[in-house]
């Protein structure tokens, strides 16, 4: 794809084309490992191509030893740079494990690259699932959970510590509203989860708040990081400019990559105050090394950002319009693109992605407590009505487990936290009396209270040590969406790490925040995501993890869960990076299984909220209790309601309110 790319430039540049040698710039080019130096080596044959006045200085940054005995980047590699002010690198492989620091962070720190650009657009000609792709994510570079300071307290607990500066806050929210300005943008959004991490994502929050002011041109929003995952994959044309700490930046932008074909299609910039480092975000690919079959179109679109960063405008819009164009004409793609084209011929990668409605996934069961079957004839539940559409969703459960016969007796409490004689908020004795003696309980949406400091979700998980939250994803039939396939089991560690609550200000405009990793509780969500998989012959069990940056936390995690593998030989284990694992989700959903790892104000008391959501985890409570039958048969309701189409919810295309959804179920029961 090289030669026909090259071609393109070639018809498109004037047989007078200045000679550049003299007034060349020079731009420090890091080739890589694995297939880097081969997609280095055609950027650059393009380039030439293309008359850009680039001269190249390679150099290599394979760790030497200093004269202190730590393993760093070389000195003439750091010198290149920093006489340089610009360079482009290609993929860097950095083993897992204790006593390996990722490369990729080592240049960040060392060259203070405080912020990561990557646009993610649609390219006509290539289609995936999405034709609205327009989006740019910008991610604290320097901090955050990437901050790269662990330890172990004890054997078989590791703290990992996320830091949050608000000098390093407020830098790079100026750079995304600066960023939206400069490229006529819109909107800023800026991403969090100051619901849980109060004070460290709280400060972040408002940093980005008060540089919101600066810019009052620009639309300003802030959305949490789970709804922004769920959105994204539903229709992406509600985000413009994103702006993230460290590790959501991570999941978000490859996310983005997967809905547009790829980390092979995506270009990315580190920028820093004295300088900016270009990238390919893809890996290093050392099956394919050498064959002259890796596809050069991200680090090739890195370069056009690099040029547009030097204010090389026409020779940016050279070469991608080139890019482009050979993408468009589908003749010379790569084997990753569906082609026969090799890397010195041009390439790319993309592929598909889902979209999952929030409605048709499993809310958040509670019924995680052991329970054997009863042998009275009803059993009691303790039911969390919940807040804004809560009571009117709780209520069509209840009117349908009635319809149904279910054996159930609810016993409904108020879930409002309250504070003891020390002025700590608690759970109400009532709440805590009936779960505890019911066992098992069915809980509506609650309203974040990160405001007041708490949040009466996590408060529910720690009073009754909920340690795992087992979502079931999969397909409805007569509910279409992009993708046909999907049945995924996602089972997640639900007692610590990153949602500790941890947190203080070691001085002003400094937050740490503590991610807390421990053998046992690693262990037991790795045994339960195991029998879970064997319990429902499931295949395969994927442990998801950034041990190439959190070494020693979610390194303990991995190791746990490879150890539990060893006792199910039975059931395929795999480990894949989280920003792996969101790139691949939204391109091919069935390759998972199983992974380890809101209340809607504005509808609530307008009888128009969908209630399917918590009448499936109902329905997971059923199972739970091995009241099977029941289970069963409010399911299949369900589903034919679903796929008859003929009474849905505004949210499903149609025009029911929630008391028509319900009863529609209802009567498929009589």
């Amino acid at each position: 794809m090289a030669a026909r790319l090259i071609q393109k430039i070639v018809n498109s540049v004037p047989a007078s084309g200045r000679a550049y040698s003299s007034g060349a710039r020079k731009v420090t080019l890091i080739p890589g490992d694995g297939i880097g130096p081969e997609i280095s080596a055609s950027v650059q044959k393009i380039f030439t191509t293309a008359q850009v006045p680039i001269e190249w200085e390679s150099v290599d940054v394979t760790p030497v030893r200093g004269p202190d005995g730590k393993f760093g980047i070389p000195q003439a590699a750091i010198n290149s740079v920093n006489t340089n002010k610009i360079g482009l690198k290609g993929p860097l492989m950095t083993p897992v494990g204790k006593g390996h620091r990722s490369l990729n962070l080592a240049l960040r720190k060392e060259f203070n690259l405080y912020a990561n650009v990557r646009p993610c657009r649609s390219l006509e000609g290539y289609k995936t699932l999405y034709d609205n792709v327009n989006v740019v994510t910008i991610r604290e570079n320097t901090e955050g959970e990437y901050s790269g300071i662990e330890h172990e307290i004890v054997d078989g607990v590791v703290q990992s510590i996320k830091l949050i500066t608000e000098e390093a806050s407020k830098r790079v929210a100026d750079y995304a509203f600066q960023y939206a300005k400069n490229n006529g943008r819109k909107k800023v959004t800026v991403v969090h989860k100051a619901n849980i991490m109060r004070m460290s994502d709280g400060l972040f929050l408002r940093c980005v708040r008060e540089m919101a002011e600066k810019y009052p041109e620009i639309k300003f929003e802030e959305r949490y990081l789970d709804t922004v995952c769920l959105n994204m994959v539903q229709d992406p044309s509600k985000y413009d400019v994103l702006v993230m700490p460290n590790l959501y930046g991570d999941i978000l932008s490859d996310m983005c990559a997967g809905l547009v074909g790829g980390l092979g299609l995506t270009p990315s910039g580190n920028m820093g105050l004295n300088g900016a480092l270009f990238e390919s975000v893809h890996g290093t690919a050392p099956d394919i090394a050498g064959k002259d079959l890796a596809n050069p179109t991200a680090l090739l679109l890195s370069a056009v950002m690099m040029l547009r960063h030097m204010e090389l405008n026409t020779h940016a819009d050279k070469i991608e319009t080139a890019c482009f164009n050979v993408i468009k004409e589908g003749k010379h793609l790569t084997g990753d693109l569906g082609g026969k084209a090799k890397c010195s011929d041009r390439g790319n990668k993309f592929a598909n992605f889902v979209i999952l409605s929030r409605n048709l996934t499993l809310a958040q069961p509670l019924a995680m407590f052991k329970m054997g079957k009863s042998k009275s004839p009803k059993v009691k539940v303790t039911l969390v009505e919940g807040h804004g559409i809560g009571p009117e969703i709780t209520k069509a459960v209840v009117k349908v487990f009635a319809a149904a016969k279910a054996p159930i007796e609810w016993e409904t409490v108020c879930v409002e936290a309250i504070k003891d004689e020390q002025g700590k908020m608690v759970l109400p004795k009532e709440v805590t009396e009936s779960f505890n003696k019911n066992k098992v309980g069915l809980k509506g949406p609650l309203t974040p209270m990160a405001s007041k400091g708490y949040s009466l979700n996590r408060m529910l998980h720690k009073e009754f040590n909920l340690y795992v939250n087992v979502r079931p994803c999969k397909n409805i039939e007569g509910c279409p969406t992009l993708y046909k396939d999907v049945d995924i089991i996602t089972v997640r560690e639900n007692s610590e790490g990153e949602y500790t609550g941890i947190e203080h200000e070691i001085v002003d405009g400094v937050v740490q925040s503590i991610k807390l990793i421990t053998k046992d509780a690693s262990m037991r969500v790795a045994k339960y995501a195991f029998e879970y998989a064997k319990k429902y012959k499931r295949k395969k069990v994927t442990a998801v993890h950034k041990a190439n940056i959190m070494r020693m936390s979610d390194g303990l995690f991995l190791e746990s869960a490879k150890e539990v593998a060893k006792d199910y030989p039975d059931i395929e284990f795999e480990e894949r990076y989280l920003d792996t694992v969101c790139v691949n989700i939204v391109q091919n959903p069935i390759k998972y299984d199983v992974l380890l790892h809101g209340t809607a104000m504005d509808m609530a008391g307008k009888n128009i909220a969908n209630p399917t959501a918590l009448l499936l985890s109902a329905v997971m409570m059923l199972e739970h209790m091995n009241l099977n039958e029941f289970a069963d048969k409010i399911t299949k309701a369900i589903h034919v309601v679903l796929k008859e189409g003929k009474v849905r919810t505004k949210d499903l295309g149609g025009k029911s309110d929630c008391s028509e959804f319900t009863k529609a179920i209802c009567s498929k029961l009589k």
